[in-house]
């Protein structure tokens, strides 16, 4: 989901497009960061270590998108999506 297309035609963003939209900016913003970190881990860190810190970054990452899933299923639940009746 892009926040470009997010909206209707003349602008009006519903309750759910505003709570997601910060949920989209840091899933982004988390993703480079941690895909920066996997990438020098994988090019700079020695066998040993790496592989602590490969796995605890992964399972961090995993759970940070399980909690953003979570949060996107609560708020597409309980909020207005602008759906008319």
């Amino acid at each position: 989901m892009s926040t470009v297309s997010m909206g209707f035609p003349d602008g009006h963003l519903t309750e759910f497009e505003h709570a997601v939209k910060p949920l989209f900016i840091s899933n982004s913003i988390l993703a480079l960061l941690f895909g920066i970190l996997f990438y020098g881990l994988a090019r700079f860190s020695s066998k040993t270590r790496s592989r602590v810190i490969f796995y605890f970054s992964f399972v961090l990452f995993v759970l940070l998108i399980i909690g953003l899933i979570v949060l996107y299923f609560y708020f597409s639940s309980n909020l207005n999506h602008g759906g008319g009746g």
